[in-house]
This record gives C-alpha cells, sequence and structure tokens, in this order.
C-alpha cells in the first residue's frame, strides 16, 4: 500500500511543490531521490529514506526490566503499580479533593531521593503546581517520618528539600512553557542561571540554580487539569491542549528515564451506554496515552482506596492505604 505524502509531518507549502512535480507518494521520492532533489527546493529529502526503527519482544521485556522504580511508599499501591512508579512511564492519580493525590505526589518527590535499597532512585525531583497548592510543612513532615526510618538521612532535611525544585504555572499556556523549558534543559544538559527572558512566564524564575550534574529521576504535575479546565472553555480545544501535553511529557519521560506523575480532578462523564460514570478530567482520549491510571477516594479514619483502572499487568482491583501526619504509611494492613 502506497503511503500519500499528505501523512508527512511537513508543511501545506511543501506537499503541494511534491505533488505538482509529480511526487504523491513517500515510495516515489524514496525511489526518485536525485530526481525530486532536482525538480524541488525541499532540504533533507534523505530522511524520507529512513526506515523505522525495530526491535523484538525480548529486547522490550529486557529494556523494561531495568527500570527504575520509586516507591510509593505504601506496600499495597506498590503492588499495583508493579513495582511503584516507574521510571519512563506516566502515571496518572484522579480522585475527588482529599482523596489524597498531592499526598502521593510529595511522598514521590521525596522517596525518589532516596537509595535502591530504600525504594528511590537516588535522583531528584520536579514539582509542577498549578493549584497554588505545595504546603512545605507538609514535605517537611513526610521528610521526618523518612528520616526516623533512615539514620543515614538524619539532619538531611535541607538537602532533601533542595531536591526538590518547585515551578509554578498558572495558565495552559505557562504549563507547555515549562515543560519545553524542562525538555530544553534536559535537552542540553547545561547550568541554568537565571531565567529572566521576557518571553518565558516569570513562573520560570523558580527553576535557578539547577545545576549540570542535577539528575532529575520524577516530574509531578498537580495538577493537569486545573489550568485547562479553568482557561479554556471550548472543550475541544481542552482535548487537544490535554493531548499535546501528555505527548510532550511521554516524550520527557522516554527520552530521559523519568518517571512522571500526572494528577486530574475527578469530573462526571456519561458513557457509552448513557450512564453517569467518574473518570479523570483529561479525557478518555488522553488516557489511551497514559500509561497507568489509578482512581482515588478517601475513606474514614485516614484510609484510602485506590483503584487500578488502567495497568497491564493488573486487573481492575482496589486496595486500601492509609496516610498519617508522617506521611503514607508503608503498612499495608
Amino acid at each position: 500500500m502506497l503511503q500519500p505524502i499528505s501523512t508527512l509531518s511537513v508543511s501545506k507549502e511543501t506537499i503541494a511543490e511534491l505533488r505538482e512535480n509529480g511526487f504523491p507518494y513517500v515510495q516515489d521520492i524514496i525511489n526518485n531521490l536525485d530526481l525530486c532533489t532536482k525538480c524541488t527546493h525541499i532540504p533533507n529529502l534523505e530522511k524520507f529514506q529512513k526506515i523505522p526503527l525495530t526491535t523484538s519482544a525480548l529486547g522490550l521485556l529486557e529494556e523494561e526490566s531495568l527500570n527504575d522504580y520509586v516507591s510509593s511508599s505504601s506496600r499495597a499501591l506498590d503492588i499495583i503499580l508493579n513495582g511503584g512508579f516507574r521510571c519512563e512511564t506516566i502515571t496518572e492519580l484522579y480522585g475527588a479533593p482529599g482523596s489524597g493525590k498531592t499526598q502521593l505526589c510529595l511522598q514521590a518527590c521525596v522517596t525518589v531521593q532516596l537509595k535502591e535499597d530504600q525504594g528511590g532512585v537516588n535522583g531528584r525531583a520536579i514539582y509542577i503546581d498549578t493549584r497554588n497548592g505545595l504546603s512545605v510543612t507538609r514535605l517537611e513532615e513526610i521528610i521526618k517520618n523518612v528520616e526516623k526510618s533512615n539514620e543515614s538521612l538524619r539532619a538531611q532535611r535541607d538537602e532533601i528539600l533542595k531536591g526538590i525544585t518547585v515551578v509554578s504555572a498558572r495558565t495552559a499556556q505557562d504549563l507547555y512553557k515549562v515543560i519545553s523549558s524542562i525538555k530544553n534543559y534536559l535537552r542540553t544538559n547545561s547550568r541554568v542561571s537565571k531565567i529572566n527572558t521576557i518571553d518565558e512566564p516569570t513562573v520560570l524564575r523558580n527553576l535557578v540554580k539547577i545545576y549540570h550534574f542535577l539528575q532529575i529521576r520524577l516530574i509531578a504535575l498537580d495538577s493537569l487539569s486545573f489550568p485547562v479546565q479553568c482557561c479554556l472553555r471550548d472543550p475541544w480545544c481542552r482535548t487537544q491542549v490535554y493531548f499535546r501535553i501528555v505527548n510532550e511529557l511521554q516524550e520527557l519521560s522516554e527520552s530521559h528515564n523519568i518517571a512522571i506523575i500526572i494528577v486530574n480532578e475527578l469530573t462526571t462523564q456519561i458513557d457509552e451506554k448513557g450512564d453517569h460514570c467518574f473518570n479523570g478530567a483529561a479525557g478518555e482520549l488522553s488516557a489511551h496515552r497514559i500509561h497507568r491510571r489509578i482512581m482515588l477516594m478517601r475513606l474514614i479514619g485516614g484510609k484510602f482506596v485506590a483503584h487500578a483502572v488502567k495497568i497491564v499487568t493488573m486487573p481492575q482491583i482496589s486496595v486500601l492505604f492509609q496516610i498519617t501526619p508522617d506521611g503514607i504509611i508503608a503498612d499495608s494492613d
């Protein structure tokens, strides 16, 4: 089956020029590259000769087995997460207010800095705050509890806090610029002194004093849906923004071996049968691009429920976990 040039990620002008010169299909370009180069003014036509990379299922299995995990600090949650928040993977947490979404993000931002035998990957975290809801006091409580069970971390509060870079984004546009800035930094791996350019949102000034050897292994976005729902009225426009941001995060995750946690608000939707159901505010289209989805619910007495909505290696099961003043506790009872 011939591939039309309209399927290529090129401009309309380029497609029109190729058609005018008798190259309606990609195979025409590949088979007549020299002629196409002479007839058109389009640079880098050699890229169409590149064959997509392939690998075996065994290779993918071996690669997946090498991925690191960031523990959720709850044995029950780690079971349904197949070890924890996995690097090169996006995990979505959604639920009603007070269901534990932010608590899990804060706990992961601390745990990621621990050694592997302690549930972490000896890395750093970026916390993207779109709701102005980050509580440093709560972070300190979580750190104190982690220090209790790890003597080597005693008096390390300041270092752990330094290991969490906090970035604020109030609008969908700011959020996309924040993610783009993180991508550019990780791509160039250069030192960032201070961001003062007028074309960047002021909130990016939080990305200061990030050094060359800083290992970012976790990004927590809390939340994705809040700025999009507040700033954009058109449902289709919202869907496009969600999809675009998730795509960017997926590329970040896979290219730089990062675990990504996305928080979404809970919304009521109508399913195919016309019945009302609960779902994440980013919708089903974005959900297809997210690897693992967990719906959270709060019970009483500090107990919470995590329901595995989408995890390839796990059926749709629910587990109990607890959040105390010290953070998420390891006991799964």
